[in-house]
Protein backbone atom coordinates (compact mmCIF):
# COMPACT_ATOMS: atom_id res chain seq x y z
CA UNK A 1 0.00 0.00 0.00
CA UNK A 2 1.47 3.39 -0.91
CA UNK A 3 2.37 5.74 1.90
CA UNK A 4 1.11 9.32 1.82
CA UNK A 5 4.27 10.38 -0.04
CA UNK A 6 3.61 7.87 -2.85
CA UNK A 7 6.26 5.32 -1.88
CA UNK A 8 5.38 1.76 -0.95
CA UNK A 9 5.28 0.96 2.74
CA UNK A 10 7.80 -1.62 3.83
CA UNK A 11 6.49 -4.78 5.46
CA UNK A 12 7.68 -5.10 9.03
CA UNK A 13 9.66 -8.27 9.71
CA UNK A 14 8.06 -8.43 13.16
CA UNK A 15 4.56 -7.70 11.82
CA UNK A 16 4.24 -4.91 14.40
CA UNK A 17 3.20 -1.43 13.29
CA UNK A 18 2.60 2.00 14.79
CA UNK A 19 -0.65 3.12 13.16
CA UNK A 20 -1.90 6.70 13.32
CA UNK A 21 -5.49 7.51 12.36
CA UNK A 22 -6.17 11.22 12.06
CA UNK A 23 -9.44 13.07 11.61
CA UNK A 24 -9.87 14.58 8.15
CA UNK A 25 -8.56 18.13 8.25
CA UNK A 26 -7.53 17.36 11.83
CA UNK A 27 -11.19 17.46 12.87
CA UNK A 28 -12.28 16.07 16.21
CA UNK A 29 -13.33 12.41 16.05
CA UNK A 30 -14.07 11.82 19.73
CA UNK A 31 -16.55 14.26 21.23
CA UNK A 32 -17.33 12.35 24.43
CA UNK A 33 -16.53 9.21 26.40
CA UNK A 34 -19.20 7.25 24.51
CA UNK A 35 -17.29 7.84 21.25
CA UNK A 36 -14.04 6.59 22.81
CA UNK A 37 -15.73 3.53 24.26
CA UNK A 38 -17.38 2.74 20.93
CA UNK A 39 -14.03 2.93 19.14
CA UNK A 40 -12.46 0.60 21.71
CA UNK A 41 -15.38 -1.83 21.35
CA UNK A 42 -14.91 -1.76 17.58
CA UNK A 43 -11.19 -2.35 18.01
CA UNK A 44 -11.90 -5.33 20.29
CA UNK A 45 -14.39 -6.78 17.80
CA UNK A 46 -11.86 -6.75 14.97
CA UNK A 47 -9.06 -7.86 17.27
CA UNK A 48 -10.96 -11.11 17.70
CA UNK A 49 -12.12 -11.41 14.06
CA UNK A 50 -8.74 -10.61 12.52
CA UNK A 51 -6.50 -12.12 15.23
CA UNK A 52 -4.49 -8.92 15.60
CA UNK A 53 -2.52 -8.23 18.77
CA UNK A 54 -2.83 -4.78 20.30
CA UNK A 55 0.18 -3.74 22.34
CA UNK A 56 -0.90 -0.18 23.03
CA UNK A 57 -3.34 2.55 22.10
CA UNK A 58 -3.85 6.24 22.75
CA UNK A 59 -7.06 8.03 21.81
CA UNK A 60 -6.74 11.79 21.38
CA UNK A 61 -9.62 14.08 20.45
CA UNK A 62 -8.59 14.27 16.77
CA UNK A 63 -6.33 11.24 16.27
CA UNK A 64 -5.48 7.74 17.42
CA UNK A 65 -2.18 5.91 17.95
CA UNK A 66 -2.17 2.10 17.85
CA UNK A 67 0.68 -0.36 18.28
CA UNK A 68 -0.62 -3.44 16.47
CA UNK A 69 0.69 -6.78 15.27
CA UNK A 70 -0.82 -7.93 11.99
CA UNK A 71 -3.18 -10.89 12.30
CA UNK A 72 -4.59 -13.34 9.79
CA UNK A 73 -5.25 -10.71 7.11
CA UNK A 74 -3.39 -7.68 5.76
CA UNK A 75 -3.31 -4.90 8.35
CA UNK A 76 -4.75 -2.46 5.81
CA UNK A 77 -7.84 -4.68 5.49
CA UNK A 78 -8.28 -4.87 9.25
CA UNK A 79 -7.87 -1.10 9.60
CA UNK A 80 -10.41 -0.51 6.84
CA UNK A 81 -12.93 -2.72 8.69
CA UNK A 82 -12.34 -0.82 11.94
CA UNK A 83 -12.63 2.56 10.22
CA UNK A 84 -15.78 1.77 8.26
CA UNK A 85 -17.48 0.37 11.35
CA UNK A 86 -16.65 3.38 13.54
CA UNK A 87 -17.55 5.90 10.84
CA UNK A 88 -20.98 4.26 10.46
CA UNK A 89 -21.57 4.77 14.18
CA UNK A 90 -20.27 8.36 14.02
CA UNK A 91 -22.45 9.35 11.05
CA UNK A 92 -25.54 7.91 12.68
CA UNK A 93 -24.88 9.58 16.05
CA UNK A 94 -23.94 13.01 14.69
CA UNK A 95 -26.06 13.01 11.50
CA UNK A 96 -23.02 13.60 9.29
CA UNK A 97 -21.79 12.28 5.95
CA UNK A 98 -18.48 12.06 4.14
CA UNK A 99 -14.99 11.37 5.30
CA UNK A 100 -14.10 11.26 8.97
CA UNK A 101 -10.52 10.03 8.59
Amino acid sequence: MPASNGTLREKSESGIYHVIIRGANRQEIFHDDEDCLRFLETLEKYKVKSAIKIYGWCLMNNHIHLLIEEGKEELSTTMKRIGVSFVGYYHLKYDTTGHLF
